[in-house]
Order: structure tokens, then sequence, then C-alpha cells
């Protein structure tokens, strides 16, 4: 049993009776089925009887870590413990379609996921630490924190532990079954799932593919929605034997038969310009980076090839009016020119500036748009989009049409018809690796901006001629899409 007292300083001293050893020692009896969980309760005091939010364990290892500890766990007491618990995941993977071993498992991981919360300081000095691009094990040696696979890798000489992946553990289960255990951890498996018929099937088929909803009706809910007596694993198996997986699902802006209509028609007007007719056109986009919100990812049940099928097509978000926690990016290019400047609004130029407006925009950004377009010697046509932002649709209009400049007008929600698009792919695919390289996934404004413009400044100038050498490619492939989604 552990027992845990507060000194009157504050802080929290525990000590455990009995050998952490003999946990992983002690052959679970195959005929009780909850004697793991009679273990866990026994051995760490988790009281299971009271239907709380959290056991006592838990709430002492996250207040522990969190409020009265700067430093990792640092006893050898509480080092064998992890690692216990780790040697107990680890065991308990033989066999994972108990659903009693699959609980004590959760249990045991919650453990450990709280014994290794960071402090608050920790995660500060992560972060401003990531920003400078220390690497992730250098931060996480200079804040002094290990990471869950190092806590255990330490504890586990001492106790003889050795952490195993779940394959391992299946693995080394298997090649120790004799017959006697077979027989009798046969009489606890479940039974083997019901296969669907060939009727069944069809209609599962039919279901998925009748309309978006259905596309994206979870697994473990088509059972019940078709009314088959089946699992989850069987609706995966069948599908997967027609083609169809779960997938994520492209972004794009929603396309109506008005627009399906204007997308084809400008695709067949200008799919015939040579690549030198695209150079002395000025394409113009802006990206919004979010600081604090994530957008969920959503995913579909589809085949390989229905990647732009409109069923299979996420709709993008409404943009904010308020871009207080954003950054956003505002990009300019064209074949003769080159790239632009790239300047950007973040949570500074709002306090200084006030919010983003067309007041804002026209003398914070614009100047710099206009000294890129006076680039262009002989007179370049303006890719003019309809679904320009508020912020800067007037303004860009009033300059086009008192400058006489010619226009290239493009139809609306086709973000597949300007090579900026790509660009951006490329700066929010980095984006998601460097938030992956910090150590707790927290990143700076500063680092974001840094990313960023590291991005736009390695676009090469053949790599800038291809992509504007691709608007012929994009064009045909509108046409071929009749108008709908393309794979740009």
């Amino acid at each position: 049993m552990a027992r845990y007292t507060h000194s009157p300083s504050g802080s929290i001293s525990g000590s455990i009776s009995g050998s952490t050893r003999s946990l992983s020692a002690t052959p679970p009896p195959a005929h009780d089925p909850l004697f793991f969980t009679y273990l866990i309760d026994k051995r760490f005091g988790l009281d299971r009887t009271k239907d709380g939010p959290m056991d006592e364990l838990q709430a002492w290892a996250m207040n522990y870590n969190k409020q009265l500890n700067p430093q990792q766990i640092q006893s050898t007491q509480q080092y064998d413990q992890i690692a216990a618990l780790q040697g107990m995941t680890s065991g308990l993977f033989a066999a994972p379609q108990d659903p009693q071993l699959i609980r004590n498992v959760g249990q045991a991981e919650q453990l450990l996921a709280a014994s290794t919360l960071p402090t608050g300081a920790q995660v500060l000095g992560a972060e401003i630490l990531h920003a400078q691009g220390w690497s992730r094990e250098a931060v996480a040696n200079q804040v002094q924190y290990q990471l869950p696979d190092q806590v255990a890798a330490e504890s586990a000489p001492r106790l003889a532990l050795r952490p195993k992946t779940r394959a391992q553990a299946r693995l080394k289960a298997r090649s120790k079954v004799t017959p006697s255990s077979s027989t009798l951890s046969l009489s606890i498996r479940p039974k083997h799932p019901p296969t669907l018929t060939n009727d069944q099937i069809r209609q599962l088929v039919e279901f998925i593919e009748s309309n978006p909803n259905a596309r994206r009706t979870p697994m473990a809910d088509i059972p019940s929605v078709l009314g088959f007596d089946c699992s989850e694993q069987t609706i995966i198996t069948a599908l997967g034997r027609k083609g169809f997986k779960s997938s994520p699902a492209i972004t794009r802006p929603r396309i109506d038969e008005k627009t399906r209509q204007m997308r084809l028609h400008f695709a067949q007007s200008y799919c015939h310009w040579t690549a030198e007719q695209w150079e002395s056109v000025v394409f113009y986009a802006e990206m919004r980076v979010p600081l604090k919100e994530q957008p969920q990812q959503v995913f579909v049940t589809r085949k390989s090839d229905e990647d732009v099928h409109p069923d299979c097509i996420n709709f993008e978000p409404v943009a904010p009016p308020d871009y207080t926690n954003s950054n956003v990016y505002f990009a300019y290019l064209s074949g003769v020119a080159g790239l632009g400047r790239l300047p950007s609004w973040n949570r500074h130029s709002s306090r200084v500036h006030g919010s983003l407006s067309p007041e804002s925009w026209y003398l914070n950004i614009f100047p710099s748009l206009v000294d890129f377009l006076q680039d262009h010697s002989g007179g370049p046509r303006f890719a003019l989009s309809p679904d320009l932002p508020a912020h800067c649709n007037v303004t860009i209009r009033d300059e086009l049409r008192s400058g006489h400049k010619p226009v290239l007008y493009m139809p609306p929600t086709s973000p597949d018809l300007n090579p900026i698009t790509e660009i951006f792919g490329t700066m929010m695919a980095n984006l998601k690796v460097d938030k992956a390289n910090s150590l707790f996934g927290d990143v700076t404004d500063y680092r974001i901006d840094d990313v960023v413009r590291d991005t736009w400044q390695s676009i090469s100038k053949e790599y800038l001629s291809e992509l504007i050498g691709s608007m012929p490619e994009r064009c045909q492939a509108v046409i071929d899409a009749d108008g709908w989604y393309t794979r740009y």
C-alpha cells in the first residue's frame, strides 16, 4: 500500500510498502480474470469503490509534478514504481482481446502519463529554447525533464525489467503457449465475430456511397445504423476488401453548380496560354496561421482514388472576423519579378495598429504590393479573385481601376488555380513538423514566423518557374474534373 504525507513546507513524501519487484514476478493466475485489478488496487492503493473522477495516486502524481516539485521525479522508489507500471502495461498486451485486461492497461498508462507531467516552468523554458533552434533532446536535458521512455530505461536494470512494445509482448506470449494454456485461453476469448453476407456487404457499400454524412460515420457506429450484429473490425475488414478505408479528408472551399460552370469556362478559355504568358501574371493570396485553436482532422471512408470526390471533401471553415490570435501572411509573386516581401500581421501588429481592417491594411501592407507591381516594366496582369478578404478587396480593386492595369479575372473558390496555394501547403507542413519537434508541443509566435519566412525564402527560381509553368496543367485538371475539385 502506498502512503503519502504532506510535510509542513508543502512538499510530499511517500513510502511504498512491499517490493515493487514482486509485481512483475508474480504470475497471473489464469482462472481469475480480475487478478490484475486486485493487484493494482492492493499495491498502489487505487480505490475503485468510489466513482470519483480521479484516484488517490493519480491525483498525487499530477499535483506533485505540476505544483510542488520543480524537477522530474527523482527518488529510487518512485522510479521503481513507474518502471513496474511500465512492465505491467507491456505484459498485459499479450491478451489484447480481454476487456478486463484492456481496462487495467488503461489504468496503468494513465498513471504513467500523470507521473511525467511537466511543470509550468519546464513548459515555458522548452518553448523558448525550441524557438532558438534547440533540438528536442537538448531542450529536455536543459529543462531537466526526462521523457517516459528514458525513465523506464533507467529503472529497468534495477528491476530486471525490459520495456517491450505491444508487438514484442504479443510475440513473446505466442511463443510460450502450451496445449493446456491454449485450451484455457480459448475459454475466455470472445467468440469469433460473425462475418457479413453478400447482401449485407452490398448494403454497406451502398450506405457509404450514399451521401457525405455516411462517408463520415465512424466505423464503430455503422453496425447500429444498419442493424448489423457484428463488430467494428468486421465492418473495417469488409470495407477493406472492397477498397475502402478511413482517410483524412482534403480541405477545399465549397463549389456549387454555378461556381463549377465558372471554373470550367475559365479553364477552357486559358488552358492554351503559354508559360511566358503566365509568367506576366501577378498572383496574390493570404494565409492565416491560428496560434491557439487547431482545426480538427476530419476522416472519411473512401477508396484511394476518391480523394477529390465531392462527398469526401472537407469544406473550409469561414475565416473569423478577428485575427487577434493569428499570424496572417500576404504573399504575391510572378514569373517576371519573382517573390514578394511576404508582409505579415500578428498580435504585435494588432496591439500597435489596432485590428486588421481596410485602413490598417492600406497603411501597412498595401505599399509593399504597389512597389512589387511597379517592378514589372511590361505591365503585369493581376489575377483578381472574387474571394479577396474584406480588408483588401476595395483597395486592390481601386488601385487596378485607377492605374488602368490589366486584370485576369479568376473564378471563385479556386485556390487550385493559384500556385501560391502549393507554397502555403509546404509552409503548413513545415509548421506541423516543427511543432512535433518541440518538447511539449508549444511553439512561440516568432518561431512560427521564422519557419514561414524560411520556407518562403528557400523557394528557388527554378521551383517558382515550375509552379507557374504548371498553370496549363491546372487548367486541364479542372477541365478533366468538369469544373469540380482537383488534386492541386
